[in-house]
């Protein structure tokens, strides 16, 4: 009788003391979920084939000239791909979002390693791959914080200059190079962007 008596007051005390501790915490309805994708977060598919088909597109002639920058519209897309420079000296180039109504999203292998003078060079966020020894061997990639050309610069041993104004934690994204028609705001908390300027997304950014 007395064994019974202490289990109704420990099931008492225990449920007296749920409704203080979170549920969570004591284990109570709840289960262990694997996370599921966000089928909101827009990924960069397709992009990683670019360098290699912009650069056979310039062996048969496809290339054009704008500004002193080389180009090849990718077939079928809205996209260009850098394939050169056209002057050999220069020491500093700033690469272009845009050429004409086309976005700069990939640069070809090798495209400008002939620019043996080129200390550094701006690379657009809106670039999303690039080719093998796509620049000379120590020119310093310039480019926002967390842009794929910064991985880029990392992964393939090239020094890497910030261009962003400001300090960022790890994982946040410079957006501040996106053009402003590029994004709308809204809401308080709700903001449109292309879905090239959100591929540069990650969660927590």
């Amino acid at each position: 009788m007395k064994n019974m008596q202490r289990l109704i007051a420990l099931v008492l005390m225990l449920s007296m003391l749920a409704g203080f501790f979170p549920a969570d915490i004591l284990g109570i309805g709840t289960t262990a979920q694997a996370e599921a994708p966000d089928p909101t977060v827009v990924e960069a598919k397709g992009f990683s084939g670019m360098p290699e088909q912009a650069a056979e597109l310039a062996d048969q002639g496809a290339a054009q000239t704008d500004g002193g920058w080389q180009y090849v519209r990718i077939p079928d897309t809205d996209y260009a791909a850098v394939v050169g420079y056209t002057d050999p000296m220069a020491t500093e180039l700033e690469m272009p979002d845009m050429f004409g109504d086309l976005d700069v999203v990939a640069v070809a292998p090798g495209a400008l390693s002939a620019l043996k003078q080129l200390e550094t060079i701006y690379i657009p966020g809106n670039v999303r791959a690039m080719g093998e020894k796509a620049l000379p061997r120590g020119t310093s990639v310039k480019a926002m914080n967390a842009a794929y050309a910064a991985a880029w610069a990392g992964e393939n041993g090239y020094p890497y200059v910030n261009a962003s104004s400001y300090e960022f934690r790890e994982g946040v994204v410079d957006l501040s190079d996106v053009r402003t028609d590029n994004f709308v705001r809204l809401s308080e908390s709700e903001v449109w962007l292309r879905n090239l300027e959100a591929t540069r997304l990650k969660k927590g950014s």
